[in-house]
């Protein structure tokens, strides 16, 4: 019995085989950046263009418009402006026609605080800008894995329980 077996932290393939749908995969919200209870990480140097990348497919995703050609399910989302000035990111998703369903935090909120706001929310995407600021005070070290683990596991449990898509979006180079 599948339910059983995964309430002591594990399933049999033969079982999960039977369960149409673990084979289904996940159901896309933006075509090539998010799906629906999943993590996504984006990553750049500083100023190539992540958040505007995301902006154009929120603004896109808000409207129930296209984006890079496919259509895209109307949905809200929660944005953490951690990286930037909140009136560019309002500039950014006025240019790009969103007028609604955008809620954005200007400072980070505790884990079970963004859970209820996606579930309040209905949110469908959380794009989190940066995930060095989110984890400020929090990971002391970048390269200590046993510092992340806590911090991507409280995310990605909180995605798989509300079914909201999250994409981290962060700056690569040398430093991190």
């Amino acid at each position: 019995d599948l339910a059983m077996s995964e309430r002591v932290g594990y399933i049999e393939l033969r079982d999960a085989l039977r369960n149409p749908d673990m084979l289904r995969g996940p159901a896309v919200v933006i075509r090539r950046l998010v799906w629906e209870g999943r993590v996504t990480a984006l990553g750049s140097a500083p100023k190539e263009g992540k958040s505007t990348l995301l902006g154009q497919a929120v603004a896109a995703m808000v409207r129930g418009d296209n984006f890079l050609g496919e259509p895209l399910q109307r949905g809200t989302v929660v944005w953490l402006a951690l990286d930037e000035h909140v009136d560019d990111l309002v500039a950014r998703l006025d240019g790009f026609g969103a007028m609604d369903g955008v809620t954005i935090f200007t400072q980070r909120p505790e884990i079970d605080e963004l859970e209820e706001t996606i579930v309040a929310k209905k949110a469908k995407v959380l794009v989190i800008d940066t995930l060095t600021e989110f984890v400020g005070g929090i990971v002391e070290d970048g390269n200590a894995s046993t510092q992340w683990q806590p911090v991507l596991s409280k995310i990605r449990g909180m995605a798989q329980r509300t079914g909201c898509g999250v994409v981290l979006c962060d700056h690569t180079g040398k430093q991190n």
